[in-house]
């Protein structure tokens, strides 16, 4: 069973495949996995708030990270990073006990 992608996740697809080179809308779509008409939604949306840049090379659109785009990737893999990383260990389950959460 598959589910559907979250607007978040859908956006850090596309600065992800920015990100690796693709710079062409079709090449970004199919790196990302995304249909044209949400992909185009999404660039637009990506565009406007200052992620990507979006520029003409001959009669062709290409989009580059903005260092807004870069910042916001690079926190987006690291939320990745902290939730795969978080692991409590089996003997504390059912106890109560969450050795991850510090008293202050």
């Amino acid at each position: 069973m598959s589910h559907k992608r979250s607007k978040l996740e859908t956006y850090a697809a596309i600065l992800d495949a920015v990100s690796s080179g693709s710079q062409r809308p079709t090449n970004i779509m199919f790196h990302a996995n995304l249909s044209w008409s949400p992909l185009n939604e999404s660039l637009a949306i990506l565009v406007q708030q200052g992620f990507l840049a979006e520029s003409n090379y001959g009669k062709r659109k290409i989009f580059s990270l903005t260092k807004k785009g870069e910042d916001a990737l690079g926190m987006l893999h690291q939320i990745e990073k902290e939730f795969a990383l978080e692991v409590i260990p089996v003997e504390s389950i059912g106890t109560g006990a969450n050795p991850n959460l510090v008293e202050h």
